[in-house]
């Protein structure tokens, strides 16, 4: 058996999730939006650079629908992302993780809805495991169900869950397979686009500033983990083996977060949080399984095509 294609799963996992906690540290001295617009930047240049040495700069081509299913993703992932960091901002980053992984959920009903894919049952039970084990989250992190922003805890879950439907609905965009670029140059434009979109949104907003040398570092740094090593691993662990089973052993980022959290920043869930984390993860493979055994291939990743 070929171990390199989970291997290299579980690592891209731990970089993604190193990624998050190291967002933590930026977090004392900037925000969110700030943040989202300088990491999408590094990754931009990091991406591009990447891009460069694999010799391969062309843009995606998209015409007519295509273009706008391009448009929709960045915009979604601008969602995804804005949200993600913003709820590293204000609440544990394992809780982050293991909410946002109502990105599955998002991604079956928009492909069914958008895409008219067809779902097993199996599938749909796996989504209401999922829901189930954020209601339990959600009780034990802020002992209501209510979805307000009265509280702090109560903001940073709701962020965590717009995360993943940003990030779910990104993917569904580019499940139509509409761009035709090698994955650095798309990622490259990706996160150029979203640079300039956080930019702009600082503009209106107000009251940006550069943060120190030593933050930026550290974006710097969350930047070449989640967004670039992260990527590229997933990347190449996919040629290795089938998505189905790639997609399952994903579903270990929210534990790789909260061991670097109890390692890094000393914090550690609560037992109930624990359980909602475990219902979530079994509902995430379900859905997983699921998909495989009725032999439909999630596209969570965009196809590679061959160099030009």
């Amino acid at each position: 058996m070929n171990l390199r294609g989970p291997i290299l799963v579980l690592v891209a996992m731990f970089f993604g999730a190193g990624a998050i906690i190291i967002a933590k540290f930026a977090m004392a001295t900037t925000d969110g939006i700030v943040f989202s617009c300088i990491v999408s930047g590094f990754a931009a240049l990091f991406c591009g650079i990447w891009a460069k040495i694999d010799g391969d700069l062309t843009p995606p081509k998209a015409e007519g629908k295509a273009r706008w299913a391009f448009v929709a993703h960045v915009l979604a992932s601008v969602i995804g992302a804005g949200s993600l960091w913003c709820a590293v901002e204000l609440v544990d980053p394992a809780i982050v993780s293991i909410v946002s992984r109502v990105e599955i959920v998002i991604s079956l009903a928009l492909s069914g809805f958008i895409l008219r894919e067809r779902f097993r049952p199996v599938e749909w039970g796996g989504a209401l495991v999922v829901i189930a084990g954020v209601v339990v989250m959600k009780l034990a992190s802020t002992g209501t169900l209510a979805l307000v922003f009265e509280s702090t805890n109560g903001k940073g879950f709701l962020l965590a869950l717009s995360a993943g439907a940003g990030y779910g609905s990104a993917e569904v965009f580019a499940k139509m397979g509409t761009h035709s670029a090698t994955p650095p140059a798309f990622a490259f434009y990706r996160n150029l686009c979203m640079t300039f979109i956080f930019g702009a949104w600082l503009l209106v907003r107000g009251g940006f500033e550069i943060p120190e040398a030593r933050v930026l570092g550290i974006i710097a740094a969350a930047a070449m983990g989640g967004p670039v090593i992260a990527r590229v691993l997933w990347f190449e662990a996919i040629h290795l083996m089938p998505l189905s089973r790639a997609v399952i052993l994903a579903q270990t980022h929210p534990l790789w977060t909260a061991f670097l959290s109890w390692l890094v920043l000393g914090t550690v869930l609560k037992t109930w949080e624990w359980g909602g984390a475990i219902v979530v993860l079994a509902g995430c493979v379900i859905v997983t399984l699921g998909g495989a055994a009725s032999r439909r291939t999630p596209a969570l990743v965009l196809p590679i095509p061959e160099k030009r």
